[in-house]
Parts: structure tokens; sequence; C-alpha cells
């Protein structure tokens, strides 16, 4: 749930603060397969924060920025 939590951060604010999306790719690699298989873990959730944070860097990477309104 930390890494999908991250991949949201990484994608909205990812476009400007690269490290966001850098830390989070790294940090949900180091712990893709840390979860038990035999409690309600759910694997997806790691795969949704990992695509979200690699969007956030390739928004960056391709010079996109959004804005983000809250």
């Amino acid at each position: 749930m930390i890494v999908l939590i991250m991949g949201l951060v990484s994608f909205l604010f990812g476009p400007r603060f690269v490290i966001i999306s850098v830390i989070t790719i790294i940090f949900g690699l180091l712990t893709i397969r840390t979860f038990d298989k035999k409690t309600e873990d759910n694997p997806w959730t790691f795969y949704i924060g990992l695509a979200l944070a690699s969007s956030g860097l390739y928004l960056f990477i391709k010079g996109y920025i959004h804005e983000v309104i809250i």
C-alpha cells in the first residue's frame, strides 16, 4: 500500500521533483516480493504504484508538466 501511495505522489509531483519518482521505483523494486501470499496482501498495489511512478518519471524525461489543482 505504501508503494501505491508513493506512486500516486510521484505521478502528481514527479514531473517537477524527479527524486520522488526515483525513490518510489527503487523502494518498489526492493520490496515487491516482501508481501505474504497467505494473508490478504495484494501484489497489484505494487504494480500500480510502480506504473504511476514510471509515468511520473516519463513525464519528467519528456518535459511535460501537468497542473495539479488541490
